[in-house]
């Protein structure tokens, strides 16, 4: 949750936090705990739920909360906890939609969220739970981004080495201007 600078001190922000409650809702046998703002009409039919990029969390859709909401739609921005796996995460998901009685949804992903969304989807292929998708900056897959692991040895010194494909390899020391331009 933001708690300094010009957005969290902005009215809209402030007004959204006093409005809208973080409910901080446990999941699971292992109390997966995840943290969710619900706004608008619990009657709108199947809800917005927004999914924040891994630099987010979940107050970053205030805006489209306080915006959707007083449209007459429901509108929930989830921040989900540390899964180690996309099928675990689409189980935690998946109960929390339950936990919620939320049999369809619409989803808007961001980055990462975006990128869970679409995983969500084809995991509840058999039984849909997804209405729509909405992706933001996302991606389709992670292949780009893993890490090949090479051990060296050397006099007696075992070193481990991270190599990630050559596409990805560069992109921790680009500028984000530089990397804005690639992606646009």
């Amino acid at each position: 949750m933001w708690s300094s600078g010009a957005i969290a001190q902005s009215e809209e922000y402030v007004s959204f936090r006093g409005s809208v409650p973080l409910k901080k809702i446990t999941i699971g046998d292992d109390g997966k705990t995840w943290q969710v703002y619900d706004s608008g009409s619990r009657d709108s039919g199947s809800p917005l739920v927004c999914l924040p990029p891994i630099a987010g969390t979940a107050d970053i859709f205030f805006k489209q909360c306080l915006a959707l909401s007083v449209r007459g739609y429901r509108v929930l921005a989830v921040e989900w906890p540390a899964y180690w796996s996309l099928k675990e995460w689409c189980q935690g998901f998946k109960g929390l939609l339950d936990h919620l009685n939320l049999e369809r949804v619409h989803l808007f992903g961001a980055a990462l969220g975006g990128f869970l969304a679409q995983k969500f989807a084809e995991h509840t292929r058999s039984c849909p739970r997804v209405a729509s998708l909405v992706l933001c900056n996302s991606f389709t897959d992670t292949s780009i981004f893993k890490c090949v692991i090479i051990n060296l040895s050397v006099t007696n010194v075992t070193l481990t080495i991270c190599r990630y494909s050559e596409e990805s390899s560069a992109f921790w020391l680009m500028p984000s201007l530089v990397l804005k331009r690639l992606v646009m």
